[in-house]
């Protein structure tokens, strides 16, 4: 393709701009044109831009590739190449590149390029990463520091906990923030009690983080705290709350729902817009509010965003709601009403495709047949 073809035609910029797409989007050929590239004897070390073909290899590549790439990492000498190698290295996780990356931590004092190594190990996530990595968590350099606790993160295992717990005291905000993202990829039984006091935390984007990290854990007591930021008296930062929404999707409760139904009902743009987002997959916690997003909201986008999401999911919605209008006989004009309100609604707005609505309707009418949900619906 004519990507692949400027690969290799010394222009470094073409280079650059072709491999970070081909990186994403290649095939076979591409792979075999990058490793002729890269690889091919073409007596000139100061090649392409090497740092962005090696990280397309890195993604394309398969474990043929370890070996050619470490003999291109002790070949090269360009620094900004280098960290590119070492992030396919990475990528490809191979074992063989661990040793390569002991030594090289003995000879290369550069903090970036430490940082780098660190990096590439977290990746390969072979048992003897830690080694190399407990080394950069008790590194004086706060952006080393940073880096191995990023590297602690993508191990992603519970049994390095200690070690990311300790990360949490570190003096660099830096380490904190990425400690945290490490807890956010692991579940711990102990991780809420261990959590508590960053939601404390006098910095919102720690406090955000902590938040996540507690939507990831999935238990009671991670639940709990949430709950108690999300009220009333609770969090009052958006970026926080917003964050609350997601973090409170993960649950299956109904307190969960409750609290979600109101953060949808703040008047904060932002966090609307992320409540909304979060409660795709929540028809409970979304539905009842939505005309009163919709009716209420000023922000064009958030608006807009709440239109869209009532007519894509309207066969979910209303199935819903006639489900819910059947079961709960006492609520059922209510309930009535409120789906009469949802159609006008659609209909009125501009920004609703109704070939959206009816084809999605239609879905719905399909599926239920003549059960009771959709003879309620059609009266």
């Amino acid at each position: 393709s004519r990507l692949e073809r400027e690969l290799d035609t010394g222009n470094h910029e073409e280079v650059r701009a072709a491999a970070l797409i081909l990186g994403r989007i290649g095939r076979d050929s591409t792979r075999r044109e990058l490793r002729r590239v890269l690889f091919g004897d073409r007596g000139d070390r100061s090649r392409p831009p090497v740092q962005h073909l090696a990280m397309a290899l890195g993604l394309l590549g398969d474990a043929d590739d370890e070996l050619p790439l470490l003999q291109l990492l002790r070949a090269t000498k360009r620094e900004e190449d280098r960290r590119g190698i070492l992030m396919a290295l990475g990528r490809l996780g191979g074992s063989a590149s661990i040793e390569v990356l002991k030594d090289l931590w003995r000879h290369e004092k550069g903090r970036v390029f430490r940082a780098s190594m660190l990096l590439a190990a977290g990746r390969i996530r072979h048992p003897e990463a830690l080694s190399i990595i407990r080394l950069g968590l008790s590194d004086t350099k706060e952006i080393v520091r940073r880096a191995a606790t990023l590297a602690l993160a993508d191990l992603r295992d519970v049994e390095h906990f200690n070690d990311l717990r300790r990360r949490l005291s570190d003096t660099d905000e830096d380490v904190v923030r990425h400690a945290l993202i490490g807890c956010a990829l692991v579940r711990h039984p102990k991780m809420a009690s261990v959590l508590r006091s960053k939601l404390r935390d006098g910095d919102e984007s720690i406090r955000a983080l902590t938040v996540t990290a507690l939507g990831a854990q999935g238990d009671a007591e991670s639940l709990e705290l949430l709950l108690a930021r999300a009220a009333p008296r609770g969090e009052r930062h958006e970026r926080v709350l917003a964050a609350l929404a997601f973090a409170l999707a993960r649950y299956a409760d109904q307190g969960a729902d409750e609290a979600l139904r109101r953060l949808l009902s703040l008047p904060h743009p932002d966090v609307v817009r992320a409540g909304l987002l979060a409660s795709l997959g929540r028809v409970q916690a979304s539905t009842l509010v939505l005309p009163e997003v919709i009716k209420r909201e000023r922000n064009d986008e958030v608006r807009r965003c709440a239109l869209e999401m009532l007519a894509f999911r309207s066969a979910t919605v209303f199935r819903e709601l006639a489900r819910t209008a059947l079961e709960r006989g006492e609520d059922k004009k209510s309930i009535l009403a409120l789906m009469q309100e949802l159609l006008e609604i659609l209909d009125k707005e501009p920004v609703v495709s109704h070939a959206i609505l009816a084809a999605r309707l239609q879905v719905m009418i399909d599926e239920l047949g003549g059960s009771p949900e959709w003879n309620l619906l059609a009266a």
